[in-house]
């Protein structure tokens, strides 16, 4: 990827799918619109190790399924 002739980034496919930053401590945002509103939707700081700020809940899923060995926390309510 390129800006006024200077490469930002690039994808590299060889151990994978990855999109690379070529700016030093360039940030990541995955952007959006939210009812009219342009949103940034998550960011990675590149200048923090790559940590990810959303800017919503984050939803993760559990499967039981694909779990072994559950057992009881002693004093849990569930």
């Amino acid at each position: 990827f390129k800006y006024d002739g200077t490469t930002i980034g690039s994808l590299d496919l060889t151990g994978g799918f990855a999109i690379k930053s070529s700016v030093s401590d360039a940030d990541f945002f995955i952007q959006g619109n939210d009812g009219g509103s342009s949103i940034n939707a998550l960011q990675l700081d590149m200048s923090d190790g790559g940590k990810a700020t959303f800017n919503n809940d984050v939803v993760a899923y559990s499967d039981r399924k694909l779990k072994k060995n559950i057992k009881t926390l002693d004093g849990s309510k569930v």
